[in-house]
């Protein structure tokens, strides 16, 4: 089949939905802080030295399909904007042209994650995912996608609370993003 679809049929009845926040990385809630408390201020990302921090979603404001990527990256970060970096640029040039006005772009953190001197990037921590968490939904809520995409192992997890991507590739499980 298609880039984003497998010929592997799943059952969403064995699919599980929730409304609750789902762990992050294996951490079921903060234990001093709920997720709906943590705002930026609360976030070890908040005063990092990048050229664009707290990077808004981009695309569609009534978008069919919603792109959600882990974070910023370096490419990202100098830009501006989300997956124009190697790999989002690989993914930007599988979609058809027809369907680049009906996308919006998002990640599960705002700030690039850098290694200690800022060369590198990383995977978000918990802590990270947490702060953002509120932001990210608010904004899928309020645009209403048609379908949520993630990218990796980090959108899963955020998504189902659940880890593991090569069982899940290619697989639709439906979610709900604040009553969305």
């Amino acid at each position: 089949m298609g880039f984003f679809f497998s010929n592997k049929s799943t059952d969403v009845r064995k699919l599980r939905t929730s409304t609750t926040t789902p762990t992050v990385r294996g951490f079921k809630q903060l234990s001093l802080l709920s997720s709906a408390s943590l705002t930026c201020a609360n976030c070890p990302l908040d005063k990092a030295p990048l050229e664009h921090p707290k990077m808004l979603p981009t695309g569609s404001d009534r978008p069919q399909i919603y792109m959600l990527g882990e974070a910023p990256g370096e490419e990202e970060d100098l830009k501006g904007e989300q997956f124009v970096g190697k790999a989002g640029e690989t993914l930007r040039n599988k979609i058809s042209s027809r369907w680049a006005k009906e996308i919006r772009w998002g990640n599960i953190i705002r700030c690039r994650p850098t290694e200690i001197g800022g060369s590198s990037n990383r995977a978000p921590s918990p802590l990270e995912i947490a702060c953002c968490r509120r932001l990210q939904e608010e904004d899928i809520a309020h645009t209403k996608p048609k379908a949520v995409f993630g990218f990796g192992n980090v959108p899963l997890e955020w998504m189902i609370g659940e880890a593991g991507i090569q069982q899940w590739r290619g697989r639709r499980i439906p979610c709900n993003i604040r009553g969305h």
